[in-house]
């Protein structure tokens, strides 16, 4: 593993605790940046959903999942 990342065991273990620890940190961090996407209180003006908002976020989204497909496809498959 840490010969495909082009650096030494000691620099890994300096980040990770193994390679499961590193997993989750993958995880969360993708978790985390595709619900900071989420903002559903925007999506309503006046207290009526705005179809331009949520259209807005649908096309976001899938900008985001195209751009971290590799996430998403390990995540789902």
């Amino acid at each position: 593993m840490a010969a495909a990342a082009q650096i030494g065991r000691g620099t890994f273990y300096l980040h990770f605790l193994d390679k499961y620890d590193l997993l989750e940190k993958v995880i969360d961090e993708g978790l985390n940046e595709t619900v900071d996407k989420f903002h559903p209180h925007t999506y309503f003006v006046d207290g009526k959903v705005s179809f331009d908002r949520i259209t807005g976020f649908v096309q976001t989204m899938f900008r985001h999942f195209k751009r971290n497909d590799r996430f998403f496809r390990a995540m789902f498959f």
